[in-house]
């Protein structure tokens, strides 16, 4: 079928295909490919949303990376994993004399994450439809907590340590550039080193339920707010670069804003 055509034609490309499954909701599909260097992993993702959408195309079917394309229907993410090295081909999130197994230097990491991930989301949700996600509850962020385990947080802890620990970074979907989501949370966590900032304690229940915890930005004006207030992001990701695309993602929202869409005409048109 179209499905295995897709695992294929990846696998021809020379994409490290790891597992392919189907998800929780009809017609939704996951491939995951094996991590890697930040650039090369930045690569095979461009590449491989590339391919699944020919594909599709070719098939008569389009296929959607977006956040929430069907409202009767659940979410698609885009989790980014990260893990630090170094030179010496060890993992230095890992610290198997900590209680939790994770170094000093990987809470630091998370900490970058947490700080500044008000405004990192305008990068890892660079859409309108995308806050849908985190307002539905869906296994996605929806405040600024990060906890083991744990899919309900903005930072998730996977289970693997040795060579395997690793960060996730919940707070993107599939409509992000993955040359920026992977910058801008290299960008946070270098600043939770080198600030040496604490995390304070993981989430271990479901963190919809805490109260007066930091929340997400549930839009994506609110959330390009935020990032023209970082700074250290402004410098960062270069500031030329952030009022681009300020000006650019303002400019979507503000067609959003004066489009009438067909849920106003079902909600009102026919009542006043």
């Amino acid at each position: 079928g179209v499905l295995r055509e897709m695992e294929d034609a990846v696998g021809a490309m020379g994409l490290p295909v790891e597992q392919s499954h189907q998800e929780y909701f009809g017609s939704q599909w996951e491939i995951t490919l094996r991590y890697d260097d930040a650039l090369k992993a930045a690569d095979d993702s461009y590449l491989f949303k590339l391919a699944v959408k020919e594909i599709a195309a070719k098939h008569g079917l389009v296929a959607t990376f977006m956040g929430k394309p069907l409202q009767e229907l659940g979410t698609s993410g885009y989790h980014l994993h990260l893990s630090l090295w170094d030179e010496g081909g060890r993992n230095v999130f890992d610290d198997p004399d900590a209680s939790d197994g994770l170094s000093a230097l990987a809470r630091h990491f998370i900490a970058g994450q947490l700080e500044h991930a008000r405004g990192m989301t305008a990068i890892m949700a660079p859409t309108i439809n995308a806050y849908k996600r985190f307002l539905a509850m869906e296994f996605a962020p929806y405040n600024v907590t990060w906890g083991h385990d744990n899919r309900t947080v903005y930072v998730r802890i996977p289970r693997e340590r040795g060579k395997g620990a690793r960060i996730e970074n919940r707070a993107g979907d599939g409509t992000a550039n993955a040359y920026l989501t992977s910058a801008a949370a290299i960008f946070a966590g270098i600043d939770g080193i080198d600030r040496e900032l604490d995390p304070g304690e993981p989430v271990s229940g479901v963190s919809y339920e805490l109260e007066d915890p930091p929340v997400m930005p549930f839009s994506l004006g609110e959330a390009l707010d935020a990032l023209e207030q970082d700074h250290y992001f402004r410098e960062a990701l270069g500031s030329q670069f952030v009022q681009c695309f300020l000006v650019m993602k303002r400019s979507e929202v503000g067609r959003f804003i004066r489009a009438v869409t067909d849920w106003e005409l079902r909600e009102y048109a026919n009542v006043l």
